[in-house]
């Protein structure tokens, strides 16, 4: 069985959204970007669905996983979501050593 990480990568790769918990609340979302901040396993997403610890706007937000944190992964059949860049663009300081990247 492949590891979470594992999965996130190829959602990434094959450009599929994923469906997990994460703190608790069930999240719909897409990873962009994969690898490691200072040691942890880390994932940069689009989330634009479910719930959040905070409300989450209607178009969706960009959120940094600990992939350890994640559980009941999965991905479904949805195509991948490119999120929006807003003002400030992509987060750039989630995933210090990237994997992996969706590029636009």
């Amino acid at each position: 069985m492949p590891s979470d990480y594992q999965l996130l990568r190829n959602a990434l790769l094959n450009r599929t959204s994923c469906v997990a918990l994460y703190d608790g609340y069930l999240r719909h979302f897409c990873p962009h970007v994969i690898g490691r901040k200072d040691g942890v396993e880390q994932a940069l997403c689009w989330q634009f669905a479910g719930e959040s610890s905070r409300p989450l706007p209607p178009q969706g937000q960009w959120k940094c996983f600990t992939i350890s944190k994640l559980s009941q992964l999965s991905t479904t059949s949805e195509p991948l979501r490119n999120g929006e860049a807003g003002h400030t663009g992509k987060p750039t300081t989630c995933v210090g050593v990237v994997d992996e990247e969706v590029l636009l």
